[in-house]
Order: C-alpha cells, then structure tokens, then sequence
C-alpha cells in the first residue's frame, strides 16, 4: 500500500471523515489490524478562506503547495485535498511539487459517467458552484451541470460556512437543501445532485431524497484508495 499524503482542515469536519472511511475501507480489505498509512497535513482553515473571496487563486496555491511539501517530505507517496473548493488549485500544485494527486473532480466526474447519467445538479460552497471546474471535468464525459439561482446559492454557501464547518446539522438546512434539489430536477430535469462540498454527505443522506446523490467525499476516498493500493 502507497502511502496516502492528505490536506485536511478544510474543512476538519470532513477531514474526519476522510479518515474514519479511509481505515474501515482498509481494514475491510485487508482485515486483521490493518488500517491506513496516511500522514494528513491539517491546515488553518482561518488561513485559507481569505484566498477565496479574492480569487488569489495563485496565492492559494502557493500555500496549499508549501503543505504538500512537507508531506512528501515526510515520504507520500501521492497526495488528494480533502476539500471540492481546495482542488481547484490541485493540478498547479501537483507540478509545482511533482507528487502525484488524486483530484475529486475527475473521480466524480468517472463515477457519474458510469451511471450513465448526462445532467445533474451541482451543490457546493459559492466558489465551487460559480466556478468552472466541475463544468469541465463533467465535459469531458459529456456530462451537463446545472448550477442554483443566486439566492439559493448564498443559502447553500452560507450554511456550509455558518454551520457545517462547525458540525452543526439542522433539518431546516437539510430540507432547504433538499428543496433546492427537487426545484433544479422539476425545473431542468437533472437526472442527479452531485454534493460537492465533502462537509454536505453528513447532512444530506441517499434516504433523504429519490433523487440519486454523489457523495463526493466517499467517491474522492474510494479514489484514493484505488490509488493506494495500485
């Protein structure tokens, strides 16, 4: 098994999760007291946000690429960003290290095609869902994405920072999500809902919705692990 490098504290409520699955997926596989080899780098997620709403994409990049370093210094053999807004920088700081990365985008964007599905909508922080980047890995498996209104959009960001970032889950914020879901399908037929923000899979569940759900954070993880055991 390669050693798995991974950014977390973007936020550490989904980093957690990262490591809980990553382990029970591991011990599944290999039984006995197995469990991952994983060294996770967690960030100040106080240090990071501020890259976002001013776009200093570069910025961003340059300090996720400082992290990755001392991971690899520490012998990963790849490294994956435990976040879906994060990744956007991923690629960029995979060159800049020359460690190899398993994106989140790419893996879901794989698990959607595989289901044959051809629209879905796209749920995540402001950044995420304004941005193009799951636009153009869904492309590329002739995948369409359909994005909220604006309104929605700043309800969906504004729990996500206010509340799941601090592990704080409501129905009233479940049901605003679910409803932001069906009016998207009812609207435009999406065909499914791609959660991508990885603190969103602990709030919204499969057995909260017929309409079918990608956890980004499970598929990011079984990604991963392919990886790691290759």
């Amino acid at each position: 098994m390669k050693k798995i490098g991974l950014i977390g504290g973007v936020t550490w409520v989904s980093t957690q999760e990262y490591y809980k699955q990553i382990n029970q997926a591991v011990n599944q596989k290999l039984g006995g007291f197995h469990s991952a080899n994983i060294l996770i780098n967690s960030v100040n997620f106080a240090e990071v946000y501020p890259f976002l709403p001013n776009n200093n994409w570069d910025g961003l990049a340059d300090y996720i690429t400082q992290k990755v370093v001392e991971l690899k210094k520490a012998g990963a053999d790849f490294f994956a960003i435990g976040s879906n807004t994060i990744s956007k920088v991923g690629h960029q700081v995979a060159q800049n290290t020359n460690l190899p990365y398993v994106d989140i985008y790419e893996a879901t964007a794989k698990a959607i095609a595989a289901k044959n599905i051809q629209k879905v909508a796209l749920l995540g922080s402001i950044f995420t869902m304004k941005d193009t980047v799951y636009q153009n890995a869904l492309a590329k498996y002739n995948i369409s994405s359909i994005i909220p209104t604006t309104e929605e959009m700043e309800t969906i960001h504004d729990i996500i920072v206010k509340e799941l970032a601090n592990a704080i889950f409501t129905q009233e914020s479940r049901a605003s999500y679910l409803s932001v879901m069906q009016r998207i399908q009812l609207d435009t037929g999406t065909e499914a809902a791609i959660l991508g923000c990885t603190e969103i899979p602990l709030l919204v569940k499969q057995t909260d919705t017929n309409i079918p759900l990608f956890d980004t954070t499970a598929i990011h993880i079984a990604a991963i692990l392919d990886y790691a055991f290759k």
